[in-house]
C-alpha cells in the first residue's frame, strides 16, 4: 500500500507499460505512423505543420495504447523526427509546443476517426457499480482491476 488512503494496485514498471508514453523502435514507428487515404485528407485541414505532426504523433500513439498523452515535442524528439522525415522533409523541428485548443482538436478528430466517445461521469459510475460487484467476490485490488480493464473493452 502506498502512503495515505490509496491503494497501490500496479507497479511503477505496470503503470508505465500501460500508461506511459510508448517507446517505440524504428519498425514500430512504421507501422503506427503509417497514414492512410482518410488519415491524408484529415491532415488536409490541419495548420500549421507543428498541429500536423501533433495529429500523427496522437494517432501512432492511440494505436499503441488506445489512449491519449500530453507531451511536448522535445519529450519525444525521435518520433518527431521520424514524421517530419517521412511526411515533411522540408520542415524544421518545431520550435513552439502546439496550442491545447490545437492539441485537443486533434483528439476529437481521432475519436471521431475511431468511432469512439470521450469518458464520461456515466461511464465513471458504471464502472464503480461494477468495482463493487466485483469486490464481493474478491477483495484483492488487482482482480477487481482486471475486471475493470476487461468489462471497458467489452
Amino acid at each position: 500500500m502506498s502512503a495515505g488512503k490509496r491503494v497501490t494496485i500496479l507497479s511503477k514498471d505496470e503503470q508505465d507499460h500501460l500508461y506511459g508514453i510508448p517507446k517505440l523502435t524504428y519498425a514500430d514507428r512504421c507501422v503506427l505512423f503509417d497514414l492512410s487515404k482518410a488519415d491524408h485528407k484529415e491532415l488536409e485541414n490541419l495548420f500549421p505543420e507543428a498541429v500536423k505532426i501533433d495529429y500523427i504523433l496522437q494517432l501512432g500513439y492511440f494505436r499503441a495504447k488506445t489512449y491519449f498523452f500530453n507531451f511536448t515535442f522535445h519529450q519525444v524528439r525521435e518520433d518527431v523526427w521520424f514524421i517530419i522525415n517521412r511526411y515533411f522533409p522540408n520542415v524544421p523541428f518545431p520550435k513552439k509546443q502546439i496550442s491545447k485548443h490545437h492539441h485537443y482538436n486533434n483528439q476529437k478528430r481521432l475519436l471521431k476517426h475511431f468511432k469512439l466517445k470521450t469518458f464520461t461521469a456515466r461511464n465513471q459510475t458504471k464502472l464503480q457499480r461494477q468495482a463493487k460487484t466485483l469486490a464481493k467476490r474478491h477483495v484483492y485490488p488487482r482482480f477487481i482491476f482486471d475486471g475493470l480493464e476487461f468489462t471497458t473493452k467489452k
